[in-house]
């Protein structure tokens, strides 16, 4: 899979062949938008395969595995790549363990405060909510660290190097070329220095 920091690098390239100190992009700026694009492409896609087929599945590639400490009832996110462009915090694949006999449900804050002593839930069953960077469990979890299952934003332990899927490289790649292709090209028609 190529690395988003590739992609980025090729269509830089391809406006600016030769690139020097008065480049009017700089490589960094196509890296970071190339970012954007690749978000904003990932839930394009969440959005069609939702609309289309009815469920969206997370792809493998994004996925990754956590244990964390539960302290105080939350969860600190901080640490976590999180590709959060995903709607509807989908991002979050599972909790608590997919084989674990306690089951964690996704509440919301207006939920939680209206069936607050509501305790229809069976017993082997958990509300959790995620606010900001952290996910608040109101009647605390069944074993600490707590595993979670979520969708990375492709950053590793290398930040520059975002492996993406081909197709979705080379959609990135077409929108960079897009938004800055009439920024690379010199206007030979504007001569500065010619005389009336």
């Amino acid at each position: 899979m190529p690395s988003l920091q590739s992609i980025a690098e090729v269509a830089w390239r391809q406006i600016f062949p030769n690139p020097g100190d008065e480049t009017a992009i700089t490589k960094e700026e196509f890296i970071e938008t190339a970012r954007g694009q690749y978000a904003w492409e990932i839930w394009r896609i969440a959005k069609e395969d939702k609309r289309s087929e009815g469920f969206f599945n997370v792809p493998s590639n994004l996925m990754s595995n956590a244990h964390l400490d539960v302290v105080d009832n939350k969860v600190d996110l901080t640490g976590l790549n999180i590709l959060r462009a995903l709607p509807n915090d989908t991002w979050l694949i599972n909790v608590g363990g997919f084989l674990s006999k306690c089951k964690y449900i996704a509440s919301t804050i207006n939920t939680t405060q209206l069936l607050q002593d509501d305790d229809s839930l069976p017993d082997d069953a958990r509300t959790y909510l995620v606010v900001g960077n952290e996910i608040l469990f109101p009647k605390g979890v069944h074993s600490n660290p707590l595993p979670l299952i979520y969708a990375n934003n492709g950053m590793g332990l290398d930040e520059n190097e975002v492996e993406v899927e081909d197709y979705i490289g080379a959609i990135v790649r077409t929108k960079l070329i897009d938004i800055y292709g009439r920024k690379g090209v010199e206007d030979e028609t504007n001569n500065n220095n010619a005389s009336e």
